[in-house]
């Protein structure tokens, strides 16, 4: 009797110790959305067909929603689209919806690190004002990957300011696309 008494006390002790770090624990939705700029790592035939026509130089927009499953993981669904400046004789266009897996690495209660890693769906153009070349475009998918890090604001870290790095392999004409982008997340984190 004792014997049982004894791990009932052990276990109730253990559980009032994880209390404090349960209070502290970031799980739950996310939405947000940003924007950003980078490059398309044009192919050769690209280069040598548009080379001084194409502004390989991109800016887009990021729209992400997710779920933090606990303090180390995530799932995130995000759709994306960026072009470079239509100012030039050839325009470059490229889009996508993907999901991916987030690794989080927490520095502290405001400062987290994270990697991502996923598959995405889309397509991208190449657009010219040029009469002897054929407008480009293809549906591509790939891998999408990445790294940043967000902080966590406000009472109970629910706003973050998110800055990312990612790339999307793409394939043919364009070999991937590179962008940083800076994002405002609004955390759905349960207490």
């Amino acid at each position: 009797m004792q014997k049982h008494i004894g791990i009932a006390i052990g276990t109730f002790l253990l559980a009032l110790a994880a209390l404090p770090a349960q209070a502290f624990e970031k799980t739950g939705p996310y939405v947000g959305g940003g924007i950003g700029g980078g490059s398309a790592d044009l192919d050769d035939e690209v280069n040598e067909l548009f080379g001084d026509f194409v502004d390989d130089d991109l800016v887009g927009g990021v729209v992400q929603g997710g779920y933090r499953i606990n303090r180390w993981f995530g799932v995130e669904g995000r759709l994306l689209g960026s072009a470079n400046d239509s100012n030039d004789s050839v325009d470059l266009t490229f889009g996508g919806i993907g999901a991916q897996i987030v690794g989080f690495a927490p520095v502290s209660e405001m400062v987290d690190l994270f990697a991502t890693l996923g598959y995405y769906t889309g397509s991208f153009e190449i657009d010219e004002d040029i009469e002897f070349f054929s407008d480009n475009d293809e549906t591509v998918s790939g891998a999408m990957y990445g790294a940043g890090l967000l902080l966590n604001l406000g009472s109970g870290g629910n706003f973050g300011v998110r800055v990312e790095y990612s790339r999307h392999d793409v394939g043919e004409l364009i070999d991937a696309v590179d962008m940083v982008a800076v994002s405002f997340q609004y955390n759905f984190y349960r207490k």
